[in-house]
């Protein structure tokens, strides 16, 4: 009996899935009769299955990363009293006492509101601008933070290049990467200067709490925590939505898994037609696992983006590095990269 393999389209994919419930990418082909199989097992929990790097599905039929995280669960990791431990621990004794990494987007939106309400802190947010934030995120992000009576300090990285090599590779490569080590190292300049110890930021993901450090790549950075209230707090992304609304948030139309950054759904796009899916759908596993949308939402959130060309325009224009075509046009030695020169 001889087969084949079938690459699903993205419109194919959804209707399996819509049928099945299987978050599958290719199957297999009975040349003769025409019967298709699947050929990848997945996880019956999240959105892993076999045929991507690195995902091992046990004899219960749930991925290794779903068991790790009920083991997890089971001992504590991410309860509530983890997280008071945490902020107990770290916090300042004035004002500010903490530092919020605020993105402007949903999750951020809600850390501020539990941080303020329910742990009773006193942060400053610190938004850091990588270039690809509308100002309609920012300008509702202000409005927020000041409505809590918090201040917002908008700090701002250089991730053109990043975002350059990722759209013209084929390697995988993400400025997410370059993004998250910028916006780190911004709130431990932060701390630094403030001389404070605990940040709070909208991840809903695992671990709980880490050293900065672990983004920075500095150890003197061990000093400062990182705290996920959202991991600990495990409201539904409905309720979220419904809660911060009421306070002030406002959503912002952005193409991809994103509510903040224009440049995401972009990456999403070409890295999906590279590979043949979405690079955020272990993010967005590690959220489903995590109890804040089921499966189908999260089938959604890692469909292939579909990009106007406006949008695309206004990313390709962003990424535009003025200050090494003015170097050229001056036909000047090139001195330290734009990333080095540009303020932060």
């Amino acid at each position: 009996m001889s087969s084949a393999i079938l690459n699903l389209s993205p419109e194919q994919r959804e209707a399996l899935f819509n049928a099945t419930g299987m978050p599958l990418r290719r199957l297999g082909i009975d040349v003769s009769s025409g019967v298709a199989r699947a050929i990848d097992r997945h996880c019956t929990r999240c959105l892993l299955a076999e045929d991507l790097p690195g995902v091992q599905i046990g004899p219960t039929g749930l991925c290794s990363d779903c068991v790790e995280f009920e083991v997890e669960s089971a001992q504590g990791f991410y309860a509530p009293e983890r997280l008071l431990e945490v902020v107990s621990t770290y916090r300042g004794a004035g004002t500010p006492d903490s530092v919020l990494a605020f993105s402007g987007g949903k999750d951020s939106a809600l850390a501020l509101w539990l941080a303020v309400n329910e742990l009773k802190l006193k942060p400053v947010a610190v938004l850091v601008d990588n270039g690809f934030i509308p100002d309609a995120v920012k300008e509702n992000g202000r409005a927020l933070c000041a409505r809590f009576g918090v201040d917002l300090v908008i700090e701002t990285i250089d991730i053109r290049r990043a975002a350059r090599e990722s759209l013209q590779s084929t390697d995988g490569k993400i400025p997410c990467t370059s993004c998250i080590g910028g916006v780190f190292a911004a709130m431990a300049k932060t701390c630094r200067a403030r001389n404070l110890r605990l940040i709070l930021s909208g991840h809903r993901f695992p671990p709980l709490a880490y050293p900065v450090s672990a983004f920075t790549k500095r150890n003197e950075d061990n000093a400062f925590m990182c705290a996920s209230p959202l991991l600990s707090r495990r409201m539904s992304e409905s309720e979220q939505l419904a809660l911060i609304r009421a306070a002030g948030w406002h959503s912002v139309a952005i193409a991809g898994n994103t509510s903040n950054c224009k440049l995401i759904g972009v990456v999403e796009q070409h890295l999906y037609d590279v590979y043949g899916y979405n690079p955020h759908i272990f993010e967005v596993s590690k959220e489903i696992r995590a109890g804040f949308y089921d499966r189908r939402v999260g089938f959604r959130k890692v469909e292939r983006p579909r990009i106007a060309p406006e949008h695309l325009h206004w990313v390709q224009s962003r990424m535009e590095d003025k200050l090494a075509d003015a170097r050229e046009a001056a036909d000047t030695p090139r001195g330290p990269d734009a990333s080095d020169v540009l303020p932060r």
